[in-house]
């Protein structure tokens, strides 16, 4: 299997990336980046950043997260759709959350109630839910320091 690698999001990869927002369930989920996000990512202040995950040199899924006030991070994992189903998203996921890890107290991850691919992802990789906002949205959080 090729070697899994996370880095900072570059501009340029929106080209290898843009068509998974094509996607029908994609697009239900999350929204496309735009100048806006662009700008957000950017931001050298804004406590928000965004990696891209490789395998080999082919994008497999992108990941933004943003650093909340008390040492844990909101993440948001978008995984390439010809993608879905053979375990990428969890490769993924646990790759970033054992090198967040390093810097951080938990993460959290915000899913709608329908969105099963997310609740399964979140699921398998120990998240815990906490709580359900009026819109629908779980919130579940992971411990990163915690022993299994």
């Amino acid at each position: 299997m090729p070697l899994l690698r996370l880095r900072r999001f570059d501009p340029l990869d929106i080209d290898a990336c843009a068509h998974w927002f094509d996607d029908t369930e994609t697009a239900r989920w999350v929204p496309a980046p735009d100048k806006d996000w662009f700008d957000y990512i950017s931001d050298p202040d804004g406590g928000a950043v965004a990696e891209i995950a490789t395998l080999g040199n082919v994008p497999v899924a992108l990941i933004q997260y943003d650093v909340e006030g008390d040492n844990g991070i909101s993440l948001l994992i978008t995984v390439d759709p010809a993608r879905r189903g053979q375990g990428v998203g969890w490769r993924v996921l646990d790759a970033f959350l054992h090198r967040a890890a390093e810097r951080f107290e938990y993460a959290d991850a915000y899913v709608a109630h329908e969105n099963a691919t997310a609740l399964a992802l979140v699921r398998h990789c120990r998240f815990r839910p906490l709580a359900t906002d009026a819109e629908g949205f779980i919130q579940f959080r992971r411990l990163l320091r915690e022993t299994p």
